[in-house]
């Protein structure tokens, strides 16, 4: 888990797939948010635009066996 003051990042595995979610902590406002992932060595899967409360779920393509 890994965050800033105005959100946090959460990274889970499930065995077959990581996967990662950005909570916004509450705001009037939607801003540029982003939740990327990559296993090492490979590309990153991307979801960002503009969101109020969170973005995401972003999954990793082919990371079973891998731990981020």
């Amino acid at each position: 888990m890994g965050g800033s003051e105005n959100a946090t990042v959460y990274l889970t595995y499930d065995g077959g797939k990581n996967c990662a979610v950005t909570i916004k902590f509450p705001t009037d406002y939607t801003v540029e948010t982003r939740a990327s992932i990559r296993v090492s060595g490979g590309v990153w899967d991307t979801n960002d635009n503009n969101f109020h409360t969170y973005v995401g779920p972003v999954y990793t393509a082919n990371s079973t066996g891998h731990c981020g």
